[in-house]
């Protein structure tokens, strides 16, 4: 059996994550008294915001000790806002404690987490929190739970006097018949060979046997336990350390192999060093060591040293202490690696992350409140962006403003906080804008052959472009014409064109073939990344493109009394009703809305439905926009209009 879980907390914000992480830190020994979201003394949350707001920002580490078992938590944050913070944790997570509350149960947040768990095949436990409060519920709930979630759940815990301070979590005996046929009908769905077992001893399996097959099931991610419990309490707390050791992997990495690290975080200490946090996934990791430092998907010519590692720190017991070497499954801070950034790895790449959820649609422009605050304002963004990449910041070269992708208006206060009160930098931000693309309308061709008579660039590069959906965008050349730092230098040109079509928005699914390329002797690199950006742009145009805005399935779910009027609000944000249906007292209505238009409904939901409707919404696709299609400002030279570009080409140097 493995002595590490990396183990994620995650769930609807308010639910108890945060508490529920508390709480096994005090029973575990790691600390000594409870800390309190409500006033800002918790273990996991450090930021002064997140004390503050009584939210989790970002995610934080600690490790505690369950027997032989070595557990690193993952406390993530609960909001929405936060989700790129989630995202990064899932890729490094053994399993997840998903957190529901017995009052409110499933919400919209609980769905969008579920699926991404499923997605990323992680075996998955159920705490069913605040089992004290009053309104808490259990049978009806767990049916609502693998109604909403799609999950085959088994129950290993009952609860007495719920929705009481005196509620207790009562673990089931897999070795009590009843209990037993309880779990043997469920693993069987996905077990042939237990259920014959099962037939043949008349019923009379062992607990021990179940158990072990309840663990191969959990492992695999096929079935999902459910325990019921109380983080203020401390009720069920004992049971969820004993389910611990089935969520733990089945195989033991080996240390012995080739380092495989992946960075999901970065953090900057009070002195401003910058530190990484990675999980190994397999070899060891030591200090002083030169590691390469990769990059997937790299853009051309992008490529990282090797460097030194300086030290590195162990979680152990709700410490980080320096170790002169950390081995697979180990969740470890890094010194030393200065060029590396979140979704590197160290060593070897074993994996290709694909995104669990969507990126930010919106997008606003920041000022500093003074203007002569700018350079400092730029500079703390960059810590932002380099802590969390989504944030994406945009500067323009031609008028020096600043753009930045955020999920939401929680994130802005957060961002727009800290600049003030960490940065000494007050900022105002314009209104959001949602985040469109452009999509090829065919295949464009274009190319310039070096003619010495017409100047200014000494260089040969031609690009065809066509539509690609479904796959990652492809860039494709053939070696031998010229030297590699000029197919880098020119892919750098053409995918700068890419990230601003002709309307300002970023071209994507496509598929680039480099189509000539021509090594000169009087060329340097500059020329054949300065030219691609204008044969970019020309097969751009040739290829022509359509504006298209991001729109997002729905699912809401609301008395059958506001029909009439949740359809009607979706008709105001042009959105469309694909269903509706009324069973049990409530209504589930699905549709489709642009995600300009989320936002209106999501806020009109509480009022006419006196709090009682719940929205589920998922990215579904980009549509071409109707009438004259939105135009967002240039930040680059704008190589679609030739003339300009020249003039401010040579203005520049």
């Amino acid at each position: 059996m493995p002595t590490t879980l990396n183990l994620g907390v995650l769930a609807h914000v308010d639910a108890g994550k945060t508490s529920l992480t508390e709480r096994i830190l005090f029973d575990a020994g790691v600390i000594r008294t409870i800390g309190d979201v409500d006033h800002g003394t918790t273990q996991t949350d450090t930021l002064v915001l997140e004390r503050q707001r009584g939210i989790t920002i970002q995610s934080a580490v600690v490790s505690f000790r369950v027997d032989d078992l070595t557990c690193n938590l993952i406390d993530t944050p609960g909001h929405p806002d936060f989700i790129a913070e989630v995202e990064r944790a899932l890729g490094v997570l053994d399993a997840v404690i998903l957190v529901i509350s017995a009052v409110e149960g499933v919400q919209s947040q609980t769905r969008r987490l579920s699926r991404a768990i499923v997605n990323l095949g992680l075996p998955c436990l159920i705490f069913v929190n605040k089992i004290d409060r009053m309104g808490a519920r259990s049978a009806d709930l767990v049916e609502e739970i693998a109604r909403e979630l799609r999950r085959d759940l088994v129950v290993l815990s009952d609860v007495t006097d719920m929705g009481t301070r005196d509620a207790l979590s009562i673990p089931r005996d897999p070795g009590e018949s009843e209990v037993r046929d309880d779990i043997v009908n469920v693993l069987s769905r996905y077990d042939d060979a237990l259920l014959e077992r099962f037939v043949e001893a008349d019923g009379a399996l062992s607990g021990k046997e179940v158990t072990r097959a309840l663990r191969e099931q959990i492992s695999r991610a096929s079935v999902t336990p459910v325990l019921f419990g109380s983080a203020i309490t401390g009720a069920g707390i004992s049971q969820l350390f004993d389910a611990l050791a089935m969520l733990a992997p089945m195989e033991t990495p080996d240390p012995g192999a080739t380092l495989a690290a992946e960075v999901f975080k970065v953090q900057r200490q009070p002195n401003g060093e910058r530190i990484l946090i990675c999980r190994i996934w397999s070899g060891t990791m030591t200090v002083r060591s030169n590691v390469p430092i990769v990059r997937p998907h790299a853009r051309a010519g992008e490529e990282i040293p090797p460097s030194k590692i300086t030290g590195i720190d162990l979680f152990r017991d709700g410490r980080a202490d320096p170790v002169p070497a950390a081995s697979a499954g180990d969740i470890v801070r890094v010194h030393g690696l200065s060029d590396a950034r979140i979704g590197d790895w160290i060593g070897d790449v074993i994996r290709d992350r694909i995104p669990a959820f969507d990126p930010p649609v919106f997008e606003s422009r920041v000022e500093p409140v003074d203007p002569d605050q700018r350079v400092e304002m730029n500079a703390a963004l960059a810590e932002f962006a380099d802590q969390d990449p989504l944030i994406s910041v945009r500067r323009s070269e031609s008028n020096a403003e600043t753009y930045i992708r955020m999920y939401g208006e929680v994130q802005r206060e957060v961002i727009e906080t800290t600049l003030r009160d960490d940065y000494g930098v007050p900022v105002t931000f314009g209104d959001p804008t949602v985040l469109h693309v452009e999509r090829l309308l065919g295949e464009g061709h274009a190319a310039e052959i070096f003619d010495e008579t017409k100047p200014p660039f000494y260089a040969t590069v031609g690009f065809r472009i066509q539509p690609k959906r479904g796959e990652r965008s492809t860039w494709t050349f053939t070696p031998g014409k010229a030297k590699q730092g000029f197919f880098d230098a020119a892919e750098e040109g053409g995918r700068s064109v890419l990230e601003q079509g002709p309307y300002g928005w970023p071209v994507i699914d496509w598929d680039v073939e480099v189509t000539d390329l021509i090594y000169l002797v009087s060329s340097v690199a500059s020329d054949y990344r300065k030219l691609a950006m204008l044969v970019m742009a020309d097969a751009i145009r040739d290829a022509g493109t359509v504006v298209c805005e991001p729109v997002h399935d729905v699912r809401i779910i609301a008395p059958p009394d506001a029909i009439g009027a949740v359809i009607h609000r979706l008709a105001e944000q042009r959105g469309t009703v694909e269903d509706t249906m009324v069973e049990g007292g409530r209504a589930t209505i699905t549709g489709v809305v642009p995600a300009a238009g989320l936002d209106a409904v999501t806020r009109f939901l509480p009022g006419a439905t006196n709090g009682r409707a719940d929205l589920d919404s998922r990215f579904r696709d980009y549509i071409p926009v109707a009438g004259d299609p939105p135009v967002r400002p240039r930040t680059d030279l704008n190589p679609f209009n030739r003339t300009e570009f020249l003039s401010r080409l040579r203005g520049r140097f």
